[in-house]
């Protein structure tokens, strides 16, 4: 999801960039409300789990050429399902383009610690794009900030903006880019100081949703946002927040999309890998030095140290460093 996050303004540039050009994008049908205030391109769901076997994806090919004549398919996942649709495509005389992930270098970076910046992942897709013989040009992606409306549901709880507005953003989908969320409760325990200070916290389901509500209930300005909203209304919510405090993780691209800064925190991964949101400030990253980071590009290896000592990386970030960062952010408001 982050993934799809990270292309949002990437097509919003692409559509002004391109008047004349008809631009059709694939994803998965979960995510297909993120593009809805694009004016101007045509967004189709794909159910992967349902439509993942060679079949599904050749039918699927049959539905693309039925909706339209195509003159170039750019892939901009490159994994075995769009690898066969793009073979396809390319049977059939398209130009096909691929994003070139360069997971070399991501592997030399983990393994090596080769300590250097890659290409980020927004370049990376603005390069396959530009292959494809598109035009667009952001020589320094930078946040722009987007004015949308506040969900009517959020309204009915918390009533109309007042004050500043916090995101959190405490989970991700593995632990090791998960700051410790007894470190986090004293994150907002020091910035609930300020009682112009309102929380909106942010989980998926399950374990994660039961976790962000006691994670609330700690606050008398808190909400936990899961249920309350679907996707597109938590893109709306986030466009009005003032500073959102996350892992590396969907969040964070869902912020940098609509241009609220970010305090990311980072752990077994590293903005090296090319994840950064898309503008945001490098002084707003949150890490811990050690020698053996990053020691995975996606966050999914299990520490190599045991015990207490495992996850120092996340461990041993001060919660005052997070406090300091968002509070030089609000600063600016």
């Amino acid at each position: 999801m982050g993934d799809v996050a990270m292309l949002i303004p990437i097509i919003e540039k692409l559509k002004i960039d391109n008047p004349g050009t008809g631009i059709t994008i694939l994803t998965n049908e979960i995510v297909v409300p993120l593009f809805a205030h694009i004016d101007g391109i045509d967004v189709l769901g794909w159910d992967f789990k349902k439509d993942g076997s060679f079949m599904s994806i050749f039918y699927k090919f049959l539905e693309l050429r039925k909706i339209k004549k195509f003159d170039v398919v750019i892939d901009l996942h490159d994994v075995i399902r769009t690898k066969i649709l793009r073979r396809l495509f390319s049977l059939f005389g398209i130009k096909v383009v691929k994003i070139d992930k360069g997971r070399e270098e991501k592997k030399a970076l983990t393994e090596e610690h080769s300590r250097k910046q890659l290409k980020t992942t927004v370049q990376r897709y603005i390069d396959a794009i530009k292959e494809g013989g598109l035009n667009i040009d952001i020589p320094n992606p930078t946040l722009v900030k987007h004015e949308m409306p506040i969900p009517k549901s959020i309204i009915e709880i918390v009533g109309e903006k007042k004050g500043i507005w916090i995101g959190v953003a405490p989970f991700a989908k593995h632990v090791g880019k998960a700051y410790p969320l007894n470190l986090m409760k004293q994150v907002m325990d020091t910035l609930a100081t300020n009682e112009n200070i309102f929380f909106f916290i942010f989980s998926g389901g399950g374990d994660e949703r039961k976790l962000a509500n006691e994670l609330a209930g700690n606050y008398r300005n808190a909400v936990s946002v899961f249920g309350k909203i679907k996707l597109d209304g938590e893109l709306k919510l986030i466009a009005n927040i003032d500073c959102m405090i996350t892992m590396d993780s969907g969040a964070m691209h869902f912020a940098s999309a609509v241009g609220t800064p970010v305090v990311s925190i980072w752990g077994a991964t590293h903005p090296w890998a090319g994840f950064l949101g898309y503008g945001q400030s490098s002084d707003n990253v949150i890490q811990y030095d050690m020698d053996c980071r990053p020691c995975s590009v996606f966050g999914n290896k299990p520490c190599y140290k045991t015990g207490n000592e495992s996850y120092e990386c996340m461990k041993k970030i001060s919660p005052d460093r997070v406090v300091e960062r968002v509070l030089k952010v609000i600063e600016t408001l």
